[in-house]
């Protein structure tokens, strides 16, 4: 749920929401892009509010514009705020709030994942009082990435993740995206299980793509993917070869894995998603570095 803000005068605002589900909020200046969701972010929470609702104050400065027409200069909409839930796949109402200063007027325009204007709400507050409160019914909670359309799969596309994270030092992901050997380890079932041998080659010259290879105990794998030496993130896809490892568990099936740089442990962590048939699966994932010249195939 994506709504437009106009801010007819300048002070702390507070947005909020009501819910039976668990919601976040993303507020943004001008404009919200879903393919670099950080960009023009202003502020953003998931649980200060009651009931794992966001909640969030900010100063906003109001923006006008003169009509050519008109004397008097008119607001004009100049911040977008994303409402979502914190569960992929999750359905519920939705009652969003906000609270400004006196005379403060809001205009917001509700629309759904298909890009169709759903409703108006236009509220006028004086003082504390609730500038607009809009419900809807979210069926396919996919704003935030615009592709969540997978049961069990990352909120975000791998192209979305690598992206979502401010940017570090240059020259860092120059060092730490090298070519070699590595292991990788996924905690399932209360333990980690693991080492899994791995080689992963860096192309920054073809768009920061990976391309690697590796076996586990389902099977043999082929890994490709995007990484970022900017944020120091990786989003892979492992597809297992059929016919290797075990027939019981290896049926061909596509894994997701997003991780990040972990400068303390040195390590890329994260989440690791699967889907076989109706049944999904997610697990925490790590990538660690292994010893220089090791070859997987020799």
């Amino acid at each position: 749920m994506a709504i437009p803000i106009i801010i007819s005068k300048s002070g702390n605002h507070t947005f909020t929401t009501e819910s039976n589900v668990a919601t976040c909020g993303f507020l943004h200046r001008n404009s919200f892009d879903p393919e670099n969701p950080s960009s023009n972010l202003v502020a953003q929470d998931c649980n200060n509010g009651d009931k794992r609702q966001y909640k969030f104050s900010v100063v906003l400065e109001a923006s006008t514009t003169v009509s050519k027409r008109a004397i008097m200069p008119r607001a004009s909409s100049n911040y977008i705020l994303v409402t979502t839930t914190q569960d992929p796949g999750t359905t519920g109402t939705i009652t969003v709030k906000a609270y400004g200063p006196v005379d403060q007027t809001g205009v917001s325009s509700l629309v759904d994942n298909g890009g169709k204007i759903a409703g108006i709400i236009v509220g006028s507050v004086v003082g504390g009082l609730i500038i607009f409160s809009c419900c809807c019914i979210l069926y396919v909670l996919g704003v935030w990435s615009l592709i969540l359309y997978l049961k069990g799969g990352p909120v975000l596309s791998n192209k979305l993740y690598i992206r979502s994270a401010f940017g570090v030092q240059s020259g860092t992901g120059n060092i730490i995206f090298q070519p070699g050997t590595f292991s990788s380890y996924y905690f399932k079932n209360g333990s980690w299980h693991g080492p899994h041998d791995l080689v992963i080659g860096f192309y920054p010259d073809a768009n920061y793509i990976v391309h690697g290879r590796g076996r586990d105990e389902v099977g043999t794998f082929a890994i490709t993917g995007i990484y970022s030496p900017r944020t120091l993130r990786m989003g892979l896809e492992k597809q297992y070869q059929i016919g290797t490892g075990d027939a019981s568990l290896n049926v061909g099936q596509t894994v997701t894995i997003q991780v990040k740089w972990n400068r303390v442990t040195q390590n890329f962590e994260g989440k690791c998603y699967s889907r076989n048939g109706r049944r999904s699966e997610k697990q925490k994932y790590i990538i660690r570095g292994k010893r220089a010249g090791y070859n997987l195939y020799p």
